[in-house]
């Protein structure tokens, strides 16, 4: 059973490398055509967006088995271990009862897919929502064997208190309906306190969507699944994962250092001209990368330690990198950028070029 899980797990990866790898070469010969040889090939943009479709659930399988998904544990780190420990087990079966929902919704949902095709190469939609209910199974079976593995009184004690959480939430909340805007401020509210306690911020938010839709009993369930997919589907968003392979690919090939050294030329002379490397540095990888998160483990993990070592305190040079990594999402190209005129329809290069004067 373990030899099965390990090629499994292998194969997963490989999966995703793989959609990676031809998304990349399907929207290059898309380019390609479209501006140099003036060509317009529809059904590549069409194959793009519905593997980045299942890339992002296979990636969101994958990030919750490497514990990789960004969580804010400010506050969480206050606890004692052992307190720390119970609430992580807590948050672990709120987190299951959201993909238990999550995959009760899909199942709903798939049967309406059946005959409806896309339409250039007329592929059925069953093809493409399959991969929520798939990755949100293979992440419930992962959640499985980590709460088995917690021993069965922290089981029982996490699994009451879950349990307990919700109960008080639907009867002070669920029984007596309320207006719509009441419910969406007791959605933000559970959403900051699961923030807040270290809860992985994709599921904080999708719990917080999840008890709005129990407790309004306006909207059909199913508008969840839908709008996941659905906001996926978007061809600006395919930005996104290849901002971070050239941010990734040009870290490897040692292009960041070789930014850090042409920071270092033009401003390292001056009077604490190594924190000001650094946040050239910054802007520089940020018109590569696109991604705030690259730029901080690119240029972080380079600069950190070279500003403890010429006397700058530890909470200066993070204060340093962070506040760098923050502004440089402003410099095109701009995941953040590309998200939001993907969401809100605004046109993504009026938004690069706004970036260029702040």
């Amino acid at each position: 059973m373990v030899s099965f899980l390990r090629y499994f797990s292998k194969f997963v990866d490989w999966f995703a490398a793989l959609a990676v790898v031809v998304m990349t070469l399907l929207v290059f010969f898309q380019v390609a055509n479209r501006y140099i040889i003036g060509w317009i090939v529809p059904w590549t943009e069409e194959v793009s967006r519905i593997l980045f479709i299942w890339i992002t659930f296979v990636g969101a399988y994958i990030a919750l088995k490497m514990h990789s998904h960004i969580a804010v544990e400010t506050f969480f780190k206050r606890f004692s271990p052992k307190n720390r420990e119970k609430i992580s087990n807590i948050l672990i079966f709120l987190v299951f009862y959201f993909l238990g929902y999550l995959f009760w919704l899909s199942l709903k949902v798939i049967p309406a897919t059946f005959g409806v095709t896309t339409p250039v190469l007329e592929i059925s939609y069953l093809y493409i929502h399959l991969s929520l209910p798939i990755f949100t199974g293979l992440m419930l079976l992962y959640l499985i064997g980590r709460i088995f593995r917690m021993g069965w009184r922290h089981l029982a004690f996490s699994c009451l208190v879950s349990i307990a959480c919700l109960a008080a939430l639907y009867l002070i909340f669920g029984i007596k309906p309320y207006s719509g805007p009441v419910l969406v401020v007791i959605s933000l509210v559970c959403t900051g306190l699961l923030i807040t306690f270290s809860m992985p911020i994709v599921f904080a938010l999708g719990i917080g969507c999840s008890l709005f839709l129990v407790l309004f009993k306006d909207y059909p369930h199913q508008i969840m699944h839908t709008r996941m997919v659905g906001g996926i589907d978007s061809f600006p968003l395919l930005a996104v994962p290849f901002f971070i392979l050239a941010g990734d690919l040009l870290n490897t090939g040692g292009v960041t250092t070789r930014l850090v050294a042409l920071a270092k030329v033009l401003v390292g002379s001056i009077r604490g001209g190594l924190g000001m490397v650094t946040v050239l540095g910054e802007y520089f990888f940020s018109g590569i990368s696109g991604s705030t998160v690259a730029d901080v483990s690119a240029i972080g993990s380079l600069m950190v330690p070279a500003l403890k070592k010429a006397g700058y305190k530890s909470d200066e040079s993070v204060s340093i990198v962070s506040a760098a990594s923050a502004m440089g999402m402003l410099v095109p190209p701009s995941i953040p950028a590309v998200v939001l005129g993907g969401i809100t329809g605004m046109s993504v290069g009026a938004l690069f070029v706004g970036g260029f004067i702040p």
